[in-house]
């Protein structure tokens, strides 16, 4: 494999036992940087375009150049972005888990306020449970509208992270497809050097 290549190519490179010469530290950035396209390659080539190790790697390798080499012409901007990728998985990540988390949330909510308020729609003691004075939920279809509506939002919000669109009359839930928004490919990292010849040194 190139990385594994490149790295022994680092390793040799700042040995002067093991090495064939002692590379200078803009050869030693390019060489990073290398790695670095090698492992973003790598990952755009992941359909999903998950964050992954392979990711933070090649991240890592360009921060490497940069320390090696302050003035390399493209580490800065290969840092910058992968940092937004990741940004944005964190992002869609996030909200893939906060969407559904509320929706169960109020789901449930709902849910138990329907069974609470028609079951003990005659208690005195109602105020116990938070319930209004008088009961919302008198009327028999009204109370299996609300539990079985509840349910079906209780059973959307787990699932909305697998499902791409819900709909039941007069709702509909969609969800943009990962792949969509941003494809692996959109990184758009140029190679910088030669690999051969930073192999060879």
């Amino acid at each position: 494999m190139a990385d594994r290549h490149l790295t022994n190519a680092i390793l040799h490179g700042r040995n002067r036992q093991s090495g064939s010469k002692r590379l200078r530290s803009a050869e030693i950035g390019n060489i990073y940087y290398l790695r670095g396209y090698v492992r973003t390659k790598r990952y755009e080539a992941n359909a999903r375009g998950e964050i992954s190790i392979t990711l933070l790697g090649a991240l890592d390798d360009f921060r490497r150049c940069k320390q090696a080499d302050p003035n390399h012409p493209k580490a800065t901007g290969a840092v910058e972005k992968i940092t937004q990728r990741l940004r944005s998985r964190i992002r869609e990540s996030l909200l893939d888990f906060v969407g559904p988390l509320a929706i169960f949330t109020a789901a449930t909510a709902v849910f138990l306020f329907a069974q609470l308020d028609f079951f003990f729609r005659d208690a005195n003691d109602r105020a116990v449970f938070w319930l209004p004075v008088r009961s919302s939920v008198i009327d028999a279809k009204f109370y299996v509208v609300l539990t079985f509506g509840a349910l079906l939002f209780m059973v959307a919000g787990l699932s909305l992270s697998k499902v791409l669109k819900i709909k039941v009359p007069g709702i509909e839930l969609e969800k943009a497809s990962v792949e969509r928004v941003s494809a692996p490919s959109a990184l758009d990292i140029r190679r910088f050097g030669s690999l051969t010849g930073s192999l060879k040194s």
